[in-house]
């Protein structure tokens, strides 16, 4: 089938020109399931109305979408201008007569309210009286024509690039960009909540925890998460210790943080009957920050929503199946990500977030639990600046896909065919039988937002749906035949390669939380959500050092270098028992194979912890090693406590107060 382009005035308005609803429509309100989706009234005038003539339809007049330049709106009747929807259509549609669809008047205006109602219609009435200040939501009935519709780059071009602010620019150690999320002010809340837990459940004998135990706490999992040992306390054990984290706490007080480790005040919870109780209210604090932190910096263009899970077997209410996950069972988060894996927005599921007075402070409409999910994920999202959102089935539907075009978002996602009423695309058990590579599209325009729906013929059918690109310009793909048993090459839309492309980024991030993930069994649900939001700060972090700093490092060496600079920020130096009396040949001995063995070179400490200024303290050795100095190549008997390196400290050399102030 031969497809022409049609690029004046006349004919775009003749093919857009479609009728939005049918005469046995619903009126002004309708059912809020997921299935039977309605659209918000986002304009005060409603000056469309259906069976019109023809002839008293304004023909001199075609209005665009409010994202639309209006230069180029102005200068479209030119030649020297560009079209902002560029459309091909079969030969056959283009021959359609003009009166046998009904005109729009407008591309801006309100969806049209049919004269004719529907007897049988269902009418949800509310007596709360804060309802009425709701847009109120239509049912959808638009109709669809074959052909292929793609949007100007030019007119959506993305506006929202936005600098990195001077404080993050400005940090340079992996300690710096976590302490970004993991603020001080944060950490003053946890080392007060904790105190107080400590309190409550022990008033006799209570634990005071201080920022710097939180913040060693930290550094202990941290490290913990990419070395792995058969239980917490092999990690103090004479035979399996880690230097880092011996030196860092004793057991004991560990085990007390993470005992009495709390966020939020539990006298302050309402009864677990009380139908507005917070189901994460434990949490709450630590969550409210996060986003608020990770939301602060500048927004990808290209934004994936998606479920996360954070793995457990524990038992509780809060626990969810998810079978396509490679771990089944856990808590789920809805996250936001850009396509580098940075996490800009999560929610946690927990049956109760589709509120209506959040709702009604937000002036949203209610399109059913996953419509709203969201609505809710993109407020921190700018409008008007054109960015692009790319979500899955369990998502999309066509009145959120206008919800959010109006808002300058655009969007992309598989959709399910019960969702799009009247689509006219081939049945899925006649597409399964054509060639591989087949591919066809319709498309709509409904409230002034042209949608393009897609199916391509894959190992299966797919079917994805968008509001800025079709089916053109296909691409080619190679598949492996199984019948051939050889790599063929296969056509490709156009919306599959962008989808594919951009889709991904919370699969990346899952993947990078997942190498290197804080393991601690805990009988505490919430202890688990922390780790996991530790891991997901973890991991922004290292996307903002890489981001920022230009050097490149893999995730295990930030997470090790991040959980040293945690763990020796003003550490307390501790001896440890006493030592034994050894006779004077055995030390000689001792100390003659040292000489003969050369030792590895000491690491230097990282800038933060060299010039914190905090428990550096000289220790005399009885060999000598070089001074670690930069071009100092005197030899020393003295030796920093805390950074484990040799400097001169005498009459005429004091590299020791150089190497710590300087």
């Amino acid at each position: 089938m031969c497809h022409n382009l049609v690029n004046n005035e006349s004919e775009i308005r003749r093919i857009l020109s479609i009728p939005i609803e049918s005469d046995d429509e619903f009126a002004d309100i309708g059912l809020s399931d997921d299935e039977n989706f309605e659209l918000p009234e986002l304009f005060e005038n409603d000056d469309r109305i259906l069976n019109e003539d023809i002839d008293d339809a304004d023909d001199n007049i075609l209005n665009y979408p409010v994202y639309f330049s209006k230069e180029n709106i102005t200068n479209f009747g030119s030649s020297t201008s560009q079209s902002p929807i560029v459309i091909q259509i079969p030969s056959d549609v283009q021959s359609l007569p003009t009166a046998s669809v009904s005109p729009a008047s407008s591309f801006v205006s309100q969806i049209p309210i049919s004269k004719n109602c529907r007897s049988t219609r269902k009418r949800i009435a509310s007596n709360n009286p804060k309802t009425k200040n709701i847009p109120k939501i239509k049912k959808l009935d638009p109709i669809w024509r074959k052909g292929n519709f793609s949007q100007n780059p030019e007119f959506i071009k993305f506006l929202g690039e936005k600098p990195m602010p001077d404080e993050i620019k400005e940090m340079k150690s992996p300690k710096e960009f976590f302490c970004y999320f993991f603020d001080n002010e944060l950490l003053a809340h946890i080392a007060e909540q904790s105190t107080l837990y400590s309190t409550q459940k022990n008033p006799e004998k209570p634990n005071k925890i201080t920022i710097n135990d939180v913040r060693h706490f930290l550094g202990i999992i941290t490290m913990m998460s990419i070395v792995h040992l058969p239980n917490t306390r092999s990690y103090w054990s004479e035979n399996t210790h880690n230097k880092i984290i011996r030196d860092c706490m004793s057991v004991n007080v560990f085990e007390n943080i993470r005992r009495y480790m709390h966020f939020n005040d539990n006298t302050l919870d309402l009864p677990r009957d009380d139908p507005n109780r917070d189901r994460i209210f434990k949490v709450r604090p630590l969550i409210d920050t996060l986003n608020k932190k990770f939301s602060s910096v500048p927004i990808e263009e290209n934004l994936s929503l998606d479920e996360q899970l954070c793995p457990t077997k524990a038992v509780s209410y809060l626990k969810q199946y998810l079978p396509l996950k490679p771990h089944k069972w856990g808590y789920k988060l809805f996250v936001l990500c850009g396509v580098s894996g940075y996490g800009y927005n999560f929610e946690i599921y927990t049956g109760n977030e589709n509120k209506e007075d959040e709702r009604i402070i937000h002036n949203e409409p209610d399109f059913g639990a996953t419509g709203n999910i969201v609505v809710r994920m993109t407020r921190m999202v700018p409008e008007n600046v054109h960015h692009k959102l790319f979500f899955d089935n369990y998502y999309t539907s066509l009145p959120v896909m206008i919800y959010l075009e109006k808002k300058g978002i655009h969007t992309v996602g598989t959709f399910r065919r019960n969702r799009f009423p009247n689509v006219c695309l081939t049945d899925d058990r006649l597409l399964i039988k054509k060639d591989r590579g087949y591919s066809e599209e319709c498309f709509t325009v409904v409230e002034d937002v042209p949608i393009s729906a897609v199916a391509w013929k894959d190992n299966k059918v797919v079917h994805v749906s968008s509001t800025f690109v079709g089916e053109l310009e296909k691409n080619v793909v190679s598949r492996f035949d199984k019948k051939k048993k050889t790599t063929v090459i296969v056509p490709r839309p156009k919306i599959i390669e962008v989808y594919n492309k951009h889709m991904g980024g919370v699969d990346l991030m899952d993947s990078m939380i997942g190498r290197y993930r804080i393991i601690m069994r805990s009988k505490k649900w919430y202890m688990k959500i922390f780790y996991h939001l530790v891991d997901m700060s973890i991991v922004n972090a290292w996307m903002l050092y890489k981001k920022v700093t230009k050097k490149p490092m893999k995730l295990a060496q930030f997470r090790e270098q991040l959980a040293v600079e945690l763990c020796q920020t003003e550490m307390e130096i501790k001896k440890r028992g006493r030592k034994t009396k050894e006779s004077l040949e055995k030390q000689m001995l001792e100390d003659l194979e040292k000489r003969k063995k050369r030792t590895p070179t000491a690491i230097i400490p990282s800038t933060q912890i060299r010039l914190d200024g905090h428990q550096h303290r000289i220790q005399f050795e009885k060999i000598r090693r070089v001074c670690k100095l930069p071009k100092c190549k005197f030899q020393s008997f003295a030796k920093c406590t805390k950074c484990d390196v040799f400097l001169c400290c005498n009459k005429e050399r004091n590299c020791f107060d150089l190497f710590h102030y300087t």
